[in-house]
């Protein structure tokens, strides 16, 4: 029964270990709290950074799963949701990964949140968080939640 246990609990580390490992997530500062939260995290951000920032960052290839976290800032740079969307899918193209995740903007009240999250609401490949409005500052989380942010990213699907 022990080894049975450990066997199981084993095979559920390794495939975590397994879904991270060749994944990518790229975005702005909620990106960059999960590298302050989970340092081996395959990440990269820009502060402040938009869709169009990504589209003009030289691709990293051979990704199996690339994550894909804007939004939050591209309503300052008055880009409207559906273009926004069609830029991720743009992104997904130029990069190339094996499976390529649209992850949904935070919940919050601001009317521009909820039309990016709306025009995401009958896409494929979204990954849909719960941060429980836990933040700091009003719009970045704590380590634990961002923390469980991640595990929501990569894990919970």
């Amino acid at each position: 029964m022990i080894k049975k246990l450990f066997i199981i609990i084993l095979g559920l580390f390794i495939g975590i270990a397994n879904a991270a490992n060749n994944s990518l997530i790229i975005g702005d500062s909620h990106v960059g709290g999960i590298k302050w939260a989970v340092p081996n995290a395959h990440v990269m951000y820009k502060n402040g950074s938009t869709i169009n920032y990504w589209l003009n960052v030289k691709p990293i290839h051979n990704i199996d799963n690339l994550y894909i976290m804007t939004g939050t800032n591209d309503y300052r740079h008055n880009i409207s949701p559906k273009s926004w969307y069609s830029n991720t899918q743009k992104l997904c193209k130029k990069w190339q990964p094996k499976h390529c995740y649209v992850v949904a903007p935070p919940r919050n009240s601001d009317w521009r949140y909820v039309e990016y999250r709306k025009e995401l609401m009958d896409k494929p490949n979204v990954r849909w968080t719960n941060t429980n409005d836990k933040t700091r500052d009003g719009t970045h989380f704590y380590r634990n939640t961002y923390k469980d942010f991640y595990y929501q990213i990569i894990i919970n699907y």
